[in-house]
């Protein structure tokens, strides 16, 4: 915080005024400094305050963890892929009751007829798009559900990785699969 003292004069009299300008919090330098995602997450433990910092550095340097890993390790769905004529993008979806349907916010594209009447909105599904789930959404013909339970600091998060497929990044919640199998991915093994 920076205070910064103007001096006026109003009515013959010296008038000192005194702002208080808020710059922001500086960035958190161990944000900077972390290299994994483990260490990022313990930094979000440490300071869920800067939440909205830390947790795009964190989905990033998952993603970047998935590429370099290309054998086994995070749970993935090899037959949901990445479309190579979409864009990519991050969003949120947000399960409607226990429709499956969902509310989406982020980086969302409207299609319009030719005509620039109504048409579609599409939800990034573009190599290295990130999708966070917040309830129950069901992925239309895929038949795959999703259970997002994490808090806002902990969304179930999945990414389309390029000849992966779609990669649980982080967060808590269950996917359940075509078979009715249910899948808990982010809760403690005890």
């Amino acid at each position: 915080m920076r205070t910064i003292a103007i001096a006026g004069v109003a009515s013959g009299v010296l008038a000192l005024l005194w702002f208080c300008v808020v710059a922001g919090d500086p960035p958190l330098a161990e944000a900077q400094d972390a290299t994994t995602c483990q260490s990022l997450e313990r930094l979000l433990t440490e300071h869920p305050e800067r939440a909205l910092e830390i947790i795009p550095r964190l989905e990033a340097q998952a993603l970047k963890e998935v590429k370099a890993q290309r054998g086994p390790g995070r749970f993935r769905i090899k037959e949901i892929a990445p479309l190579a004529d979409y864009r990519s993008g991050q969003v949120t979806l947000t399960g409607i009751g226990d429709s499956g349907d969902a509310e989406v916010s982020g980086d969302l594209e409207i299609g319009l007829k030719a005509d620039g009447s109504g048409g579609s909105i599409n939800i990034p599904w573009g190599k290295d798009s990130i999708h966070r789930f917040v309830g129950k959404v069901e992925i239309k013909g895929t038949g795959y559900t999703f259970i997002g339970e994490g808090d806002e600091s902990h969304r179930l998060t999945f990414a389309l990785v390029d000849g992966v497929g779609y990669v649980y990044l982080r967060g808590k919640g269950k996917v359940i699969g075509k078979e009715g199998k249910e899948i808990k991915l982010g809760y403690s093994r005890k």
